[in-house]
């Protein structure tokens, strides 16, 4: 079972953190990347310029994730790193020398149970709408997916394997986001089959299963898994 160090900023990691448990072993460290010695691998989400320099002082394996594209000071490995490094990016942004492509994963602290909350009838809808003119979370929503609630949001680019119309409802202005929201408040029962899809379809992203596949690939690649040694 590999173990791994979790390494970014409280809120960031409170939002993708993968839970202890079946395949993975998960330690959540603060400040210097130092304190991450012992365990297998080190996956650091968003790391400052300070703690990305001090890196190399711990020699391990290590998944840098970033949110979007990586930053300049960040793109260029340096003669003196010897430290095995593999970048994964989360968003549109294509990163030199990039290992993987994968979205930030969800936290499995903040999926919910699907059928309770089906009995139960508190789900809610959640808009992802972005009224400046970005581009819509793809992050925001899958947390909204899997919490269990009606995803109503503008075309997700890239959408992940998300679909419209079956994992949730894609409107593009407001006056469509609302219309939406008044019919599923009217008529949840309408809307329940798409919101029990986009449920299951959120159990790709959860964290300790993205995490758990990631550094099994890192480790293999490096000849470093924990039963070769």
């Amino acid at each position: 079972m590999p173990h791994v160090a979790l390494l970014g900023p409280p809120t960031l990691l409170d939002r993708c953190a993968p839970r202890s448990g079946d395949g993975l072993a998960v330690t959540r460290i603060e400040g210097s990347p130092a304190a991450s010695a012992g365990v297998d691998a080190l996956i650091a989400f968003e790391p400052s310029r300070d703690q990305w320099e001090t890196l190399d002082e711990i020699g391990l394996a290590t998944l840098i994730w970033w949110q979007d594209a990586a930053p300049s000071w960040a793109t260029t490995r340096q003669p003196a790193q010897r430290q095995p490094r593999r970048t994964v990016t989360g968003g549109r942004g294509a990163t030199p020398g990039g290992w993987r492509s994968i979205p930030l994963p969800v936290a499995d602290d903040l999926f919910s149970d699907s059928q309770r909350l089906s009995a139960e009838g508190d789900s809610a809808v959640a808009v992802n709408f972005d009224d400046e003119g970005g581009p819509a979370s793809l992050h925001q929503a899958l947390v909204a997916l899997a919490r269990g609630q009606l995803l109503v949001s503008e075309p997700l680019l890239p959408s992940r394997g998300l679909e419209p119309g079956i994992d949730y409802v894609e409107a593009r202005t407001p006056d469509e986001v609302r219309a939406v929201v008044e019919n599923a408040a009217r008529s949840p029962g309408a809307f329940e089959r798409m919101r029990l899809r986009g449920r299951r379809k959120a159990e790709l992203f959860r964290s300790s299963r993205v995490v758990a596949r990631l550094v099994d690939d890192l480790l293999l690649e490096l000849d470093l898994a924990p039963a070769a040694r």
